[in-house]
């Protein structure tokens, strides 16, 4: 029976490391972990991930608030792309929208230290947690 147990304790540690395998990636303001078959590029203020056979997309925006609160900034941006009413979150606020085309999209948005953050979520895809769970910002 020992030997049963670690055989199955080894191949869930192997399943878990194989389906969590993400390398960490810099960026200029922040670290996140991008999974393998991921692709992400910085343009400025924006970085842009793309998921597998374009299954899904993350597109992270930090900047400047210029004094702008979370909602004010939720607000216009929800208006710009037609969303929802901004809701708020224990960290700021959350609106939906479709993209230009017609894909669910979720964006969050948080101010902190004169800087707002905005999060969107474009489609659906399982490893797209892992990699919002895994930013660091500098």
């Amino acid at each position: 029976m020992g030997k049963l147990m670690t055989f199955v304790a080894a191949v869930a540690v192997l399943a878990a490391a194989g389906a969590a395998f993400a390398a960490p990636k810099a960026f200029s303001k922040y670290t996140l972990d991008i999974p393998e078959g991921w692709a992400a590029h910085e343009d400025g203020n924006v970085v842009a991930i793309y998921g597998p056979y374009n299954t899904a997309a993350i597109s992270i925006v930090m900047d400047t608030a210029d004094g702008m609160t979370a909602l004010s900034i939720a607000e216009a941006m929800s208006g710009q792309l037609r969303g929802s009413r901004p809701r708020p979150t224990p960290d700021g606020y959350v609106f939906t929208f479709k993209n230009q085309n017609g894909v669910d999209s979720t964006s969050r948005i948080s101010v902190a230290g004169g800087a707002f953050v905005m999060v969107t979520v474009t489609g659906d895809h399982p490893q797209a947690a892992g990699i919002l769970n895994s930013i660091v910002y500098r």
